[in-house]
């Protein structure tokens, strides 16, 4: 199922479909968030803001904002 990567669930697996954004997007494809690249949500602070993900052996903390510019398919 393709959906945005705020939408999976905490210990869910998916795999980045495409990321839009400009600047922002270049960033996350910067940071590991390229099209085809296997994701894992880790974990969110207690307001939601940020959201941690596992990619490959490096963890990274993305804002809410940032999330909702990358599509994933999840598994």
């Amino acid at each position: 199922m393709v959906t945005l990567l705020t939408q999976i669930k905490q210990g869910q697996k998916a795999r980045v479909v495409s990321v839009e954004g400009g600047a922002q997007g270049r960033r996350l494809v910067e940071m590991g968030l390229y099209p085809g690249k296997q994701i894992c949500f880790l974990r969110k602070s207690p307001f939601t803001d940020p959201l941690q993900f596992q990619i490959g052996g490096a963890s990274i903390s993305i804002r809410k904002s940032e999330a909702e510019l990358v599509t994933v398919e999840s598994f």
